[in-house]
């Protein structure tokens, strides 16, 4: 099974982190963290105070893997909580953090480093999407299809399609469309470099569009569709296998 490593982590992290605490089996090791969105607290009380915050806020905490790892726990959108692993790297004896940060390959110095090369960026893209006139603001899948199937109905010469941010893809933006009969499902991550879509990076928002409307009838892109796995959570049987694979 080809899960990125980051959405698996997302993926899985939660259900560990709450099973261990709720055995007993360890506590959150406080940290003495100097940033202003560092806090010492769990994840299921970052995602309620997140409630009540706008989108794009984040919290830095500590992490059940222990004190060589953070935490970024971040309202993408209504609802749509990701939480990304912090590994601590080149940490001296004594230190209250790594000398330098990574999420996945990417490296950081330091926690507003994390803010600015990687939140602000997700943030701003983000904002290019659900401004976008072909973002609708739904809650489920079945709200999403209907509204394509909606203007297939009206028009079958049209090839309709739509964005949007479902709670249960976290980090990621859904394509759906109808080219003919059978409605298409397409997710887009959004991370500092662009819209990452089909294994490439897009930049601006409308270019990927653009791009999407250029290949979608291309062998290339229906190969890859065809492959193309959906990142929705999955089963802790699943996680062993992914992690496995």
């Amino acid at each position: 099974m080809n899960v990125p490593e980051e959405d698996l982590e997302n993926i899985a992290y939660k259900n560990t982190e709450e099973q261990t605490q709720n055995q007993n089996r360890t506590q959150i090791q406080k940290r003495k963290i100097q940033h202003q969105r560092f806090q010492n607290i769990s994840s299921k009380q970052a995602e309620t105070n997140l409630k009540n915050e706008d989108i794009g806020e984040f919290y830095f905490r500590p992490s059940y893997k222990g004190t060589d790892h953070l935490t970024l726990t971040w309202k993408f959108y209504d609802e749509n909580i990701v939480h990304i692993d912090i590994l601590e790297t080149m940490k001296a004896i004594g230190a209250n953090i790594g000398a330098q940060l990574k999420i996945g390959e990417e490296v950081y110095d330091n926690l507003q480093e994390i803010v600015e090369r990687y939140i602000v960026p997700c943030n701003r893209l983000l904002r290019e999407v659900t401004q976008h006139q072909k973002f609708i603001k739904c809650s489920n899948y079945e709200e999403l299809k209907k509204a394509v199937e909606t203007e297939k109905a009206q028009d079958q010469q049209r090839i309709p399609y739509h964005f949007a941010i479902l709670p249960k893809y976290p980090q990621y933006v859904i394509l759906c469309y109808i080219p003919k009969k059978d409605i298409q499902r397409e997710f887009i991550k959004v991370k500092p470099r662009g819209y990452f879509f089909h294994h490439q990076y897009h930049y601006p928002f409308q270019n990927m569009i653009n791009w999407y409307k250029q290949n979608f009838r291309e062998r290339e892109y229906q190969r890859y569709l065809r492959k193309a796995q959906s990142p929705q959570p999955l089963s802790r049987a699943d996680v062993a296998k992914a992690a496995a694979a």
